[in-house]
C-alpha cells in the first residue's frame, strides 16, 4: 500500500528531492540506499532531500500519509525519475503536475493507488515524452473536477486504456491527449461524458491514430468541440453522427488538418450557437463530399479558412448559409481547387470585412454565381479570387467596394473571369461608387474598348489592355517626334484633377523640364529613358500646353517621343508619390499591383481594462502598426510564475517580422518555450498556453515586426492554482 517509485541517479553525492505542495503529511520514506527510514510532516520537510552516495537506480517507498507531490516543481530531481511501481494508498488528495514533465518516466503502474479522494489532476503526466507503459487499473478519478492536460505531451504513449474513468466531477476534458503524437489506440467504451462541456483539443495533434471510437459520447451539455479533433492525421474514419451540438457556441478547428479523412457525416450537426466556424475543415484534404446544408449559421462571426485547402471536394452547397453576422470570409474557400460547382446562393454579408483570399486558387471552378453575395462593409479584397484560372463571365459590377483599401491582385491569374462586356459594365458601376484613395486593382487581362466607355475622349479607336487601373481617360497623344520647344496641341485640365504625363526621353543636353504653361507647373527630366509625371491641376483650362522647355538653360536640347498625359479618375485613386517615377505604367502593371500605401498608424496603443472574475484582462483592437516595430511593448498584464494562462490574439495584414510574447521583454520566459507570432501563418485567431517562469508584465517583442493585432485578451486557468 505504499508509494513505491524508481530514480536513476547519474553523478556521485547526486542530491534528490521529492517537491510537495501544502498540505497534510505523516509519513517514512525509504529512499533504498540502505541508509535509515526518514519521517516526513510537512510539505517542505528537510527529510524529503536526500543526497546518494553512488550513481545508479533507487526504489524509493513512501508509507503513511503523504497527501500531494509535484515533481514539476523541481527541474532537477524530475527528470530522474523513470518508474512509478505502485502510486500507493497513502491518502492522495492532489496529483496535479504530480508527473509533469518527468521526461524519463517510462512505465506507472497503478497498483494499491487510492485516488478516489483527489480532485486536482491537472497535467498529471503532461510531457512525460518517453511513458510508454500505463496501468490505470483501479485508478479512480470519481472526485477529480481538473483532468485538463491529462497526458497532454505524452509523446511515446502508443496504447491508453481510460474506459474506467469516472467524469461526473468533472465539465472540462480540454486537451486531455493534445500532442500525444504515437497515440494509436484510446479505449473509450462506456465512458460518460454527459456531464463533459469543453472538448476543446482533446485529441489535437494525435498524427498516429488510425481509428478512434467516439460513437458513444454523449455531447448534450457541449459549449467547446474546438479543434477537438485537429491534426488527426492519420484517420481515416470519424463516426460523429451522434453528436448533440445544440449547446455548442465554439467549434472551429474541429476537424482541421484531417488529412486522411475521406468521409465525413456533420448532417446532424445543430449549429444554431455556433459563434465561430473559423478553420472548422481546414485542410481536409481528402474528403470528397461534404453536406452542411443543414448548417445554421445565423450567429456565426467567422467562417475565416472553413474550407481552405479541401482540395478533393468536387462540389459543395452552402446556399443556406447565413452569413448576416460574418465579419471574416477570410480564405474561406481558399485552394479548394477540385470544386466544379459552389452553390453560395444569398450571402448576405452585412457585416464581413475580411474577403481575402476568399476564393483564391479554386483552380476548377467555370461559373460561380455571386448575384446574392453583397459587400458594403468589405474593407479587404486582396487576391480575392487571384488564380482562379478557369473562371469565366464572372459577374459582380454590384459589388459595394467603397470601403475597400485592398484590391491588390484581386483578379491577378484569372485571366478569363471578365468578358469584355462584364469589364466595361464592373468599370462604369464602380466609377458612380465614392471610394477609398491608394487602392490598387488588378483585373487579370481583362480588356474594354476606350471607345465604347461613357464619358471618354479617345483620340484612336484600339483596343487597348488594362492597366488594372479603372477608367483611364486617355486625353492626348503624339506619337511623333518633338525637339526643343512647347507642343502646339492644347488639352484640357480639370482644376484638382490628377493626370499621368508619360514621354520616353531619346537624347537630352543640359538642364530641360517638362512645362505645362495652363499654372507654370514644371518637372525636371533627370535623364534619357522613361519619363512619368503625375501632375494635379490648380486650374480649370481648355488650353493647357504641354512640352519641354530650357527654362534655366539657353543653350539645352531635347529629343522626346511617344508623348501622352491620362487623366486618372476616380475609381480609384492610385499612389503617385514616389512609386511612379520607377515604374512603367505602360509596358507593366507593377504601378498599380504594387504596395497600397496608406494613413500611417499611431504608435501601439491598448484600449483594454481589467476587469474581475476569471478573465482578468480584455483587449479590444489591441494594437495596430503599419509600420516596423522592434521595441517592447508592455501590455500591462501581470502574469505570475508557474501559473497557466490563456492567450488569445487575431492578427491580420501581417508583411513582416515574427516577434516575441514575453515576460518584462525577455522572450524566453514561458515553460512551453518561445511563443511568437509568426511570419507565414495563416490570418486569423490564435490561442497560446502560457506558463510563466518568473513574475512579470507580459510584453510583445522585436521581430521588426509590420502588421497588425486584435482581440488580445488574457485569461487565467483557474484550475492551475494549488
Amino acid at each position: 500500500m505504499a508509494f513505491v517509485f524508481k530514480i536513476t541517479t547519474t553523478t556521485a553525492n547526486q542530491s534528490f528531492t521529492i517537491p510537495c505542495a501544502s498540505g497534510t503529511f505523516n509519513a517514512t520514506v525509504n529512499y533504498g540506499d540502505g541508509t535509515n527510514t526518514l519521517t516526513v510532516t510537512t510539505y517542505n520537510d528537510a527529510n524529503l532531500t536526500h543526497s546518494f552516495t553512488s550513481a545508479g537506480q533507487y526504489t524509493i517507498t513512501i508509507d503513511g500519509v503523504f497527501t500531494n507531490v509535484s515533481f514539476f516543481d523541481n527541474a532537477d530531481s524530475r527528470v530522474l525519475v523513470d518508474e512509478v511501481v505502485d502510486l500507493g494508498d497513502v491518502g492522495w488528495l492532489s496529483l496535479a503536475n504530480a508527473f509533469r514533465e518527468c521526461t524519463n518516466l517510462t512505465s506507472f503502474t497503478n497498483g494499491t493507488g487510492d485516488t478516489s479522494n483527489v480532485d486536482n489532476m491537472f497535467a498529471l503526466f503532461a510531457s512525460c515524452q518517453n511513458l510508454v507503459n500505463v496501468d490505470l487499473n483501479g485508478f479512480s478519478t470519481a472526485s477529480a473536477n481538473n483532468i485538463l492536460f491529462m497526458f497532454a505531451g505524452c509523446s511515446s504513449l502508443i496504447t491508453i486504456d481510460i474506459s474506467g474513468f469516472d467524469l461526473s466531477a468533472t465539465t472540462s476534458f480540454s486537451a486531455l491527449f493534445s500532442a500525444c503524437t504515437s497515440l494509436q489506440t484510446v479505449i473509450l467504451t462506456g465512458l460518460d461524458t454527459s456531464n463533459i462541456q469543453n472538448f476543446d483539443g482533446l485529441f489535437r495533434e494525435c498524427y498516429s491514430l488510425v481509428n478512434l471510437d467516439v460513437s458513444g459520447f454523449d455531447t448534450s451539455k457541449a459549449t467547446i468541440t474546438r479543434a477537438m479533433f485537429k491534426n488527426c492525421q492519420s484517420l481515416t474514419a470519424l463516426d460523429v453522427t451522434n453528436f448533440d451540438t445544440s449547446n455548442v457556441t465554439n467549434i472551429q478547428e474541429m476537424f482541421s488538418n484531417c488529412i486522411s479523412l475521406t468521409a465525413l457525416d456533420v448532417t446532424n450537426f445543430d449549429t444554431s450557437n455556433v459563434a465561430t466556424m473559423f478553420s472548422m475543415f481546414s485542410n481536409c484534404n481528402s474528403l470528397t463530399a461534404l453536406d452542411v446544408t443543414n448548417f445554421d449559421t445565423s450567429n456565426v462571426n467567422s467562417m475565416s479558412q472553413m474550407f481552405i485547402s479541401c482540395s478533393s471536394l468536387t462540389s459543395l452547397d452552402v446556399r443556406n448559409f447565413n452569413t448576416e453576422k460574418v465579419v471574416s470570409l477570410r480564405q474561406a474557400f481558399n485552394n479548394c481547387n477540385s470544386l466544379t460547382s459552389l452553390q453560395l446562393g444569398a450571402f448576405n454579408n452585412l457585416v464581413a470585412t475580411d474577403m481575402f483570399r476568399t476564393f483564391f486558387q479554386c483552380e476548377s471552378l467555370v461559373t460561380l454565381d455571386l448575384s446574392g453575395f453583397i459587400t458594403p462593409q468589405a474593407v479587404n479584397m486582396q487576391q480575392m479570387f487571384a488564380q482562379s484560372e478557369s473562371l469565366t463571365n464572372l459577374q459582380i459590377s454590384h459589388f459595394d467596394i467603397s470601403k475597400v483599401v485592398n484590391g491588390d491582385n484581386f483578379l491577378f491569374g484569372a485571366n478569363n473571369a471578365l468578358t469584355q462586356a462584364s469589364y466595361k459594365k464592373l468599370l462604369e458601376a464602380w466609377a458612380r461608387q465614392d471610394v477609398q484613395q491608394n487602392v490598387n486593382w488588378h483585373f487579370g487581362n481583362a480588356q474594354y474598348v476606350v471607345e465604347d466607355i461613357e464619358g471618354w475622349s479617345p483620340m484612336n479607336n484600339s483596343l487597348l489592355e488594362s492597366f488594372a487601373v479603372v477608367n483611364k481617360q486617355l486625353i492626348f497623344t503624339n506619337d511623333g517626334s518633338a525637339t526643343y520647344g512647347l507642343l502646339g496641341t492644347p488639352f484640357n485640365t480639370t482644376a484638382g484633377s490628377v493626370y499621368l504625363i508619360t514621354a520616353d526621353v531619346i537624347a537630352l543636353s543640359g538642364s530641360m523640364r517638362i512645362l505645362i504653361t495652363a499654372d507654370n507647373a514644371n518637372k525636371v527630366i533627370a535623364s534619357t529613358g522613361k519619363f512619368y509625371w503625375f501632375y494635379t491641376a490648380s486650374s480649370t483650362t481648355t488650353d493647357s500646353f504641354f512640352g519641354p522647355s530650357a527654362r534655366n538653360d539657353p543653350n539645352a536640347s531635347i529629343t522626346i517621343d511617344n508623348i501622352s498625359v491620362k487623366e486618372i479618375l476616380a475609381i480609384p485613386y492610385i499612389t503617385y508619390n514616389n512609386i511612379a517615377e520607377t515604374k512603367d505604367v505602360r509596358d507593366t502593371y507593377t504601378l498599380f499591383e504594387g504596395e497600397y500605401i496608406g494613413t500611417e498608424l499611431a504608435d501601439w496603443s491598448d484600449s483594454g481594462q481589467a476587469t474581475e472574475g476569471e478573465w482578468i484582462w480584455d483587449g479590444v483592437s489591441v494594437l495596430s502598426k503599419e509600420n516596423t516595430y522592434s521595441a517592447s511593448y508592455d501590455f500591462g498584464v501581470a502574469l505570475e510564475v508557474g501559473l497557466q494562462y490563456e492567450l488569445t490574439y487575431t492578427k491580420f495584414d501581417h508583411t513582416a517580422g515574427s516577434p516575441s510574447f514575453g515576460v518584462n521583454g525577455t522572450t524566453t520566459t514561458f515553460e512551453e518555450g518561445s511563443k511568437q507570432i509568426l511570419l507565414g501563418e495563416p490570418t486569423g485567431t490564435y490561442n497560446l498556453y502560457l506558463t510563466p517562469t518568473s513574475s512579470g508584465s507580459l510584453t510583445l517583442s522585436g521581430g521588426s515586426f509590420v502588421g497588425s493585432i486584435s482581440n488580445v485578451s488574457v485569461r487565467r486557468i483557474i484550475e492551475v492554482a494549488q
